[in-house]
């Protein structure tokens, strides 16, 4: 699609975006299992030079439902998959705190994406969101960012009253390859670099 190195990158959640969502968390390698399309999704955008980056919340860790050594085994765990696939994640930010911490990298504050924009110099302003609830809703409003959200779930409210996709008016899709799909057609259509 581009030869230039893109600026942006593609931030995603990963529980219900990546892998699929537990009620009582994914706590071990065991538990973790990918959503279809998810490897074609992330080679696509590996094809088009560009980064990826998942912002997480992992409070189990400090619910003491697992130790943070086991998160990052199932992070290692995770990318390994991924990369054996064609695909790639350029780092992966997770929040471990409790929402009763009342931190700044929970989300939906942006602290995990402005520490990413910060360590890996991204232009926020030629970036993207995908993340499947209202807290990445809310991060992608307040981070002015165009946001696809992953939901089965009609979302005609939306789509209906939205002429133009912007940090206000997500769009929805049912997977992240449609997700990236959305993304990659906005990228070409604006010929950002």
């Amino acid at each position: 699609m581009r030869k230039k190195h893109y600026r942006g990158a593609v931030f995603l959640d990963r529980d219900g975006v990546i892998n699929v969502d537990r009620r009582h968390y994914v706590k071990s390698w065991s538990e973790f299992k990918f959503l279809p399309s998810v490897f074609e999704a992330l080679r696509l955008l590996k094809k088009n030079d560009i980064r990826v980056i998942i912002v997480t919340n992992q409070s189990a860790v400090n619910r003491g439902l697992m130790t943070l050594d086991i998160l990052l085994g199932i992070h290692e765990k995770m990318l390994e998959a991924i990369r054996k696939h064609g695909g790639e994640i350029q780092a992966i930010y997770y929040c471990h705190h409790t929402p009763a911490e009342n931190c700044e990298c929970r989300k939906p504050k942006p602290g995990l994406v402005l520490r990413a924009v910060k360590d890996l110099k991204i232009d926020l302003s030629r970036s993207y969101l995908v993340g499947d609830s209202e807290k990445d809703l809310e991060l992608a409003r307040s981070l002015r960012v165009k946001c696809v959200w992953i939901t089965e779930r009609s979302t005609k409210k939306i789509s209906s009253r939205v002429t133009q996709w912007t940090h206000r008016h997500p769009l929805s899709a049912k997977s992240l390859c449609e997700a990236v799909d959305r993304i990659l057609h906005d990228i070409q259509a604006l010929n950002l670099p």
